[in-house]
């Protein structure tokens, strides 16, 4: 037995799409804003606790790293998201710019 949805809604296709192309945006370091300094790395990494499973004790560096790399270069994307968003200006209904976008996604 199968189970999930049948279909999808147009927001929870949206939603997957724009978290697959964050993700291989964030995992090409080629990209814009994706490479890190070191000392980005020790800031995001000081910035807070890391633990791992059901261990009280903080990570190191070493042992956190690629959770800490993870984590900020989806920071940065999202920032540069941010900052092009409040650049923008989009004109015309939603259901227009739906309409649209389902029209040339097919």
């Amino acid at each position: 037995m199968i189970y999930g949805l049948k279909e999808y809604t147009f927001q929870l296709y949206l939603d997957y799409e724009l978290s697959t192309l964050k993700e291989k945006y964030c995992n090409d370091i080629s990209r814009e804003g994706m490479q890190l300094t070191e000392d980005e790395v020790l800031q995001h990494y000081q910035s807070r606790d890391w633990i791992f499973g059901d261990s009280e004790e903080n990570a190191d560096l070493e042992t956190a790293r690629i959770a800490v790399e993870r984590e900020l270069r989806e920071q940065k994307y999202d920032d540069m998201i941010t900052q092009r968003e409040n650049g923008s200006q989009v004109e015309g209904s939603m259901k227009d710019v739906n309409r649209y976008t389902l029209k040339n996604i097919q």
